[in-house]
């Protein structure tokens, strides 16, 4: 299964990684490999799935689709 990640820098030069879709899984790195490396470890405990996708998303994009899906 595919999930939206979002992907936003911070202040302090840290990046920080979300699943808009799944509640209270983020995580937080250096820069954007090792933020999605540990918001996959995150995946991989939560839902036992070896087979995730993440997809990566602006957070525009994620808008409209949230607009979309409600509907």
């Amino acid at each position: 299964m595919k999930y939206p990640i979002i992907l936003q820098k911070t202040n302090n030069n840290t990046v920080i990684a979300f699943c808009p879709t799944m509640y209270r899984i983020m995580a937080e790195g250096k820069d954007v490999d090792s933020a999605l490396k540990t918001l996959r470890e995150k995946f991989l405990c939560y839902l036992h799935d070896q087979d995730i996708q993440l997809e990566i998303m602006s957070l525009d994009s994620f808008k409209d689709w949230a607009v979309i899906s409600d509907r």
